[in-house]
């Protein structure tokens, strides 16, 4: 066995232990609206709309994002194991292991003077660093891993270039890739420029071949940067900046001496911390820029791989840091920049002797970053400890209160969610989140108490009105309002805001379905299947969206309508037999009434196919009401026409 297949193996399984509790864990906040909640990554048929329609990435429209390849990630494990918590999470492991192999195989080709038990410690750092625990642990987060792979896959392919040029293709084809998984991979085109100019890649060259090099990488960014400008998804389109681009500066700032100290003492991380705006007024704002300067100032003395894995973290950042987000730190966001620090930190933390005894710092260093992963790993294993563990560290945010309040309330302690709700709102009194489910918790208590059921019904429509003062359209706080008036008895009312949820937000199925619920109330079925129509054509592969179309149109009288309807939730989910018993009355009825008519061969092939549907109702539940009886009433039937 060779020397690198022994430290390959020893890294994958250095991965793979540190990582091995992480198999517990299950969805967290962004999930449910990308993923979870998401019906296009049900259909490996959505593929390719992917890649032209950014909406498909969330369920939420203000939250559509242009990664097309992350989601073809989703549909493809979706596909293979449904909504397997943990399959996710080990797609997400296996993830990280490519960057940490691919990350160990650049270094030895970037830096040959290194000895192979440096690199190894250093890619090892990397690969048990606390930091990079949420993209393994969160499935959203593998947008950030998945880009890194591509971007180190193609430096890789980059460094190849010198000995066959056939391998341009693949580097750059993997940029690409990393484009539509994250924006982020624009740094690759800036590493390569960098590593060109400072020699580290192919040693010193004139400017015509570093531009020679550098530009196909130029080109492809350019390429997708004009993509994204013709579906108007660059910052420059969004209605209003989200800060100042002087405030960005001085957040940007004061964010460096936040991961700085979050590197090096990687401990109480927390994922919603305790960041806010930088104000240049503040000392750590310019504690930030004093070692920003400090970097450069390094950059004198030290050698040419030093310099370049000094200024790997910078250029790595760039990308993100030009755009204002609204979520101002993330651990997930340096993820890729830790393997650069990991680098000159190896180098430089020797002692004397020989072979591996040279390293026993850094080797300690590694056992206790893989130690305190594994604790994070523990705190990752459900929204209840991650957000418990959140409000622990920050208990005047508002935002790890509402998490921490959806996770208690889909335990069912309804009690303890209203009070992370009541103190969030104590923290921020206008949060939009705080508000609408405290209100929602009011109005299921109401429905289970008959006793107080108008002061909890008031106490809810007070919230739901107050964010709609804050935000007219929002969408939750219509709909709801429009339950509140429905259980009520007002009808007309609750039909008001359920339109007006309806008109400000078409394109999500909620409102529709509850206009659809009001309908079939009033009897009014024609009404429930215009609304049902756009359910379905928003939620074209959810098979109780064409379940209720189905009622809706049988109990209208429209049975053709009807069966294709059931036919189509039959389909969709093979193992909803009462759509499949629907579909099967529906066509025995269109079989009588055909046969009526004097039309004995349309009858037949009707009762046929009623005939086919009750059979597989009755293999997939046994006896189900009457099925077995009409299975032997029109074997009887068709007996008796085929006799004729």
């Amino acid at each position: 066995m060779t020397t690198a297949l022994r430290t390959a193996m020893a890294l994958s399984a250095l991965v793979l232990l540190t990582y091995a509790n992480s198999l517990g864990g299950t969805f967290h906040y962004d999930d449910f609206h990308s993923l979870v909640s998401n019906p296009a990554v049900r259909d490996l048929a959505n593929i390719p709309a992917f890649f032209h329609d950014p909406r498909l990435f969330s369920v939420d429209a203000d939250k559509s994002m242009y990664r097309p390849l992350l989601l073809v990630t989703y549909a493809l494990q979706y596909a293979m194991h449904g909504y397997q918590a943990s399959g996710f999470v080990a797609g997400n492991i296996l993830i990280h292991l490519g960057c940490v192999l691919l990350l160990w195989r650049l270094v030895l080709r970037l830096a040959p003077s290194l000895s192979a038990a440096t690199v190894a410690i250093a890619v090892a750092l990397f690969a048990v660093h606390p930091v990079v625990g949420e993209p393994v642990n969160y499935v959203s987060s593998r947008s950030e891993s998945l880009a890194a792979l591509c971007i180190l896959g193609a430096l890789l392919l980059h460094l190849r270039t010198r000995e066959d040029h056939r391998w341009w293709g693949g580097s750059l084809g993997l940029l690409l890739a990393g484009l539509l998984t994250k924006a982020t991979a624009a740094a690759m085109p800036i590493l390569v420029a960098v590593g060109e100019l400072s020699g580290v890649v192919r040693g010193r060259q004139d400017w015509r071949s570093i531009s020679r090099r550098v530009a196909p990488y130029g080109v492809v960014l350019g390429g997708y940067v004009l993509w994204l400008s013709s579906r108007q998804l660059l910052p420059d389109d969004r209605a209003e900046p989200v800060r100042s681009l002087a405030t960005q500066l001085a957040t940007q700032l004061k964010g460096v001496a936040w991961y700085v100290h979050l590197l090096s003492l990687p401990v109480h991380q927390s994922v919603d911390p305790a960041f806010t705006e930088g104000a240049w007024s503040t000392a750590v704002v310019w504690l930030g820029a004093a070692l920003l300067l400090s970097v450069l100032l390094l950059l004198r003395w030290a050698g040419t791989q030093t310099r370049w894995w000094l200024l790997w973290p910078v250029l790595v950042a760039l990308p993100a840091s030009a755009v204002p987000l609204n979520v101002l730190v993330n651990e997930h966001r340096i993820y890729l920049a830790v393997a650069g620090l990991c680098m000159p930190f190896a180098s430089l933390a020797k002692v004397p002797g020989t072979g591996w005894r040279r390293h026993w710092p850094a080797l300690a260093l590694v056992v206790v970053l893989a130690t305190l992963s594994v604790q994070r790993n523990a705190v990752w294993a459900s929204e209840k400890s991650l957000w418990s563990e959140a409000v622990a560290h920050g208990p005047h945010g508002a935002r790890a209160r509402v998490h921490l309040g959806n996770a208690l309330r889909q335990e069912g302690a309804l009690a303890a969610a209203g009070q992370q709700f009541e103190q969030g709102l104590r923290a921020e009194p206008n949060n939009l989140a705080a508000h609408t489910n405290l209100a929602s918790i009011y109005y299921e208590q109401a429905v289970n108490n008959g006793g107080q059921q108008e002061a909890l019904l008031a106490a809810a429509e007070q919230h739901y009105q107050h964010v709609l003062r804050l935000q007219a359209e929002h969408r939750e706080a219509l709909t709801n309002l429009g339950n509140v008036y429905r259980l009520r008895g007002n009808v007309a009312v609750a039909a008001q805001y359920y339109q007006r949820a309806a008109a400000a937000h078409p394109e999500h199925p909620d409102a529709w379905a509850n206009l659809a619920d009001l309908a079939f109330e009033l009897q009014a079925y024609g009404q429930a299947a215009t609304a049902l129509q756009r359910v379905v054509a928003l939620e074209p592969t959810r098979a109780e969206g064409f379940r209720r179309l189905g009622d809706a149109l049988a109990r209208g009288g429209e049975l053709a309508g009807a069966s294709d309807a059931y036919e189509r939730a039959c389909q969709l989910d093979p193992s909803a037999v009462g759509a499949c018993y629907n579909l099967a009355e529906v066509l025995r009825v269109r079989g009588d009434m055909a046969a009526a008519g004097g039309d004995s061969d349309p009858s037949v092939q009707l009762w046929t196919r009623a005939l086919g549907a009750y059979r597989y109702v009755l293999q997939q539940a046994g006896e189900y009401r009457q099925a077995r009886q009409q299975e032997a009433a029109l074997n009887q039937r068709l007996a008796g026409v085929g006799s004729r």
